[in-house]
């Protein structure tokens, strides 16, 4: 076991104890999917989000039955994709169409961890923009012009990477966003691909003229749980990335020449 794998559980052991943080008065409500693959970290990163929410949407891609760790969690509204079937990674923002009222709404993902002040970190950042932008972590800004979407990055902050002050960006990571669903709200059902979360995302704040925000941050602001697993797809996609072209040029042309001024 390598040293940085050691500090990230030394690191998730003592934070998994804190309950989680709020931000003012807020209903913040989290969506995110899974699949029996991810069960090493899932238990993991479903405990270290959901003590942060008052409901969180968990779609279920290939579960026969919710997973323990979330069976009995009150929290909880199980979607198995028989319901709702073919969405993958998409499914994580199907919780939008079935809240009525405005809300805070924050997407995650199967294999990170999310510290304890996570939800408060984020709100404060979307805070400073008046409820009016999606805040997140990892940031992409496309090169103008787009030829190659995962060589054509101008800017990228990971994850796991300290930023010294918020960037403008055009894509951001789903695996941690925040937003308000007074501002941005779609039906991700009417997205045109699957497995592309990102881009779906960053088409509709696009559409919705909403700007993306990387959040300024700490260094290890999360932990990957696991990283480079056998059934991600993004290996694949850096071999053709045409698809992911297309859909950053749609990114940039709907947004106005002066969205990084």
């Amino acid at each position: 076991m390598g040293f940085k794998t050691r500090l990230n559980r030394i690191k998730v052991a003592i934070d998994s104890r804190r309950p989680g943080r709020r931000h003012d008065n807020d209903r913040v409500v989290a969506g995110m999917a899974t699949m029996p693959s991810r069960a090493e970290t899932f238990d993991t990163a479903f405990r270290s989000i959901v003590r942060q929410v008052d409901k969180l949407y968990l779609y279920l891609d290939g579960h026969e039955e919710v997973p323990a760790s979330a069976k009995n969690d009150s929290r909880v509204v199980p979607i198995f994709a028989h319901q709702c079937p073919g969405l993958r990674a998409n499914g994580k923002f199907l919780g939008l169409t079935m809240e009525d009222g405005p809300c805070l709404f924050a997407a995650a993902d199967d294999d990170l961890y999310y510290p304890s002040n996570y939800i408060a970190r984020l709100r404060m950042g979307l805070a400073k923009y008046d409820d009016r932008a999606v805040v997140g972590l990892h940031g992409t800004r496309l090169a103008r012009p787009l030829v190659g979407y995962y060589k054509g990055r101008d800017f990228r902050g990971k994850y796991t990477s300290a930023l010294d002050r918020a960037q403008t960006v055009d894509v951001l990571g789903t695996g941690a966003v925040l937003f308000s669903t007074e501002h941005i709200r779609f039906d991700v059902r009417d997205w045109p691909r699957v497995s592309m979360a990102d881009l779906g995302l960053a088409i509709a704040a696009a559409d919705n003229d909403v700007p993306m925000i990387s959040v300024s941050r700490p260094r290890y602001p999360l932990t990957a749980l696991a990283e480079n697993q056998a059934d991600s797809l993004l290996l694949a996609r850096m071999k053709d990335d045409r698809t992911q072209t297309e859909l950053g040029n749609r990114v940039i042309s709907a947004r106005s020449e002066d969205y990084y001024n």
